[in-house]
This record gives structure tokens, C-alpha cells and sequence, in this order.
């Protein structure tokens, strides 16, 4: 998972300093090019008089909510873009033109009754990029924990590597972690044993460490976040079936309980 190239996607409807904020977090500690994209469509008040030329003006509204935060990050190489079409379909084409290692959206709160689901989410589905979720009521402190959901996959030994290497940017300890009911415990037990050993030598360097969550209601992962001070949460994106592609997913679930980045990763 080597990230040189960062795509961020930029909404104006809704607060992004934090969004902002992490992003040229992201950039410097992983030595990335970052480019902020906001995709408009054209409407009515596109056409005023005041707006001549959207894709101007749209552009200097971007450049103007970026740059106060570009101070402080001198060595990050960053750049923005705006393309006239819809959020979920411009991202798509803009990352596929450019081949874009991680995608980096926000996400508001749904405050409807009608289950919508968000741009974010939809995105993360129609890609294999790694997908970085930030909720709008995050607010960045600093990276020192992230885990990773742990399902017991063989792909998953490849991904806890490249996490290390990004835990490694932030001088950030990772916990890996998996979720297990009283009928699985002692499966997942001898499983977990097995990480242990594949990852000793990490283990004593004090990098990483493996847990088992007990099952509780669904919620434990953001209990588990609260209770340990997580600050980045990665989950393995949910394979689409016949049986769940009409229900909601994990990753999007989870994205409605807390308040931290959420990095979904396809295996």
C-alpha cells in the first residue's frame, strides 16, 4: 500500500477544516502529493451574473478555503481542481485519469429519516483505492492508535504489513482486533495465537498487538475506540452478494457511530 498520490474530495455545503486539516497531515507524514477536488453541477444560480464562468468561479472558492490551511505544510506539494459533474461519478473518472493511491472524503451526519446513503460510502464501493472516511464532527489531535478489524484472512497478513508502515509514519502503535462470540472464542483464540507468531518480533518492538472483542450488539468496535483512545479505525470493505447488496454494509453502519476517520480497504 505505497501512498504517493492523494485525492481529496472537497463539498462546500459542509465544514471541511478538519477534513482539510488531516489531509495535509496525511500528505507530510507520508511524503504524498495532495490535490483537493471539488466536483460542482451546474444549476441556476450557477448562471447569475455574478458567476460567468462557474468553473472559475467554483475554483476560487476552493483555493480560498485551502489555502489558510497550506500554512505550516511549506513542504507538501499540493495543488486543487474542480470538473463540472456529479460528486460520486467526477471522483471516480478524476482517480481513474490520475491513479490516485488513497481517496479521502468527508462524511455528514444523515439527519433525515430516510436511510441515505452517503457519497462516501457509494465511492468507497466502485473502487479498489484505499477509501479514508472523515466524519464532520471529527476533530484532529494527533495519530498515536489505529486498528484494524481483523476477519482472519490470509490477504489480511499482506494488509497488516502495509498498515505497519503507515502506523510507522505517525510514530502510531497498531492494535489489531477481532470480534468473536462465545461459540467462536476458542477458534478465534488459537487464531490469534498464530498472528502472534507470524508477528513476534513486532509485537516486542512494541508496534502492534492483537485483541479479542467479545460481540456486543454490533457496537463493539466503537466501544472498543471510545475505551482505547482510537483515533483511526480500518475496516476491509464488505464483498457485495446477492444475499447483502440491498442492506446496509459494515463500513457504512460504523461510520454512523463514531466520530474518528474510518480507512476501508479492499481485499
Amino acid at each position: 500500500m505505497e501512498i504517493n498520490k492523494i485525492l481529496v474530495g472537497i463539498d462546500f455545503k459542509v465544514s471541511n477544516s478538519q477534513l482539510i486539516k488531516l489531509s495535509f497531515q496525511l500528505a507530510q507524514n507520508l511524503n504524498a502529493q495532495l490535490t483537493f477536488l471539488h466536483c460542482y453541477h451546474p444549476n441556476a444560480d450557477d448562471l447569475n451574473t455574478q458567476k460567468e464562468d462557474p468553473e472559475k468561479y467554483h475554483l476560487q472558492e476552493l483555493v480560498k478555503l485551502i489555502d489558510p490551511f497550506a500554512v505550516g505544510f511549506n513542504e507538501v506539494d499540493f495543488g486543487y481542481d474542480v470538473v463540472s459533474d456529479f460528486v460520486v461519478q467526477g471522483l471516480t473518472q478524476y482517480k481513474e485519469d490520475d491513479n490516485y493511491d488513497l481517496i479521502i472524503l468527508g462524511k455528514k451526519k444523515n439527519e433525515s429519516w430516510i436511510p441515505i446513503k452517503s457519497n462516501s460510502i457509494r465511492l468507497s464501493e466502485l473502487i479498489s483505492t484505499p477509501v479514508i472516511i472523515v466524519p464532520e464532527d471529527f476533530r484532529l489531535i494527533d495519530i498515536n492508535h489505529i486498528a484494524f478489524n481483523l476477519e482472519f484472512e490470509f490477504k489480511e497478513i499482506e494488509k497488516i504489513y502495509d498498515l505497519l508502515i503507515f502506523c510507522n509514519a505517525f510514530n502510531a502503535i497498531l492494535t489489531c482486533i477481532h470480534v468473536t462470540d462465545a461459540k467462536s472464542k476458542i477458534e478465534a483464540q488459537n487464531n490469534i495465537g498464530v498472528y502472534h507468531k507470524l508477528f513476534e518480533g513486532h509485537i516486542l518492538e512494541d508496534v502492534i498487538n492483537f485483541e479479542l472483542v467479545e460481540n456486543a450488539n454490533g457496537r463493539e468496535l466503537e466501544f472498543f475506540a471510545k475505551d482505547n483512545e482510537v483515533d483511526f479505525l480500518v475496516l476491509s470493505k464488505t464483498r457485495k452478494t446477492w444475499h447483502n447488496q440491498y442492506l446496509k454494509s459494515k463500513e457504512e453502519i460504523i461510520s454512523e457511530q463514531i466520530s474518528i476517520p474510518i480507512m476501508l480497504l479492499d481485499f
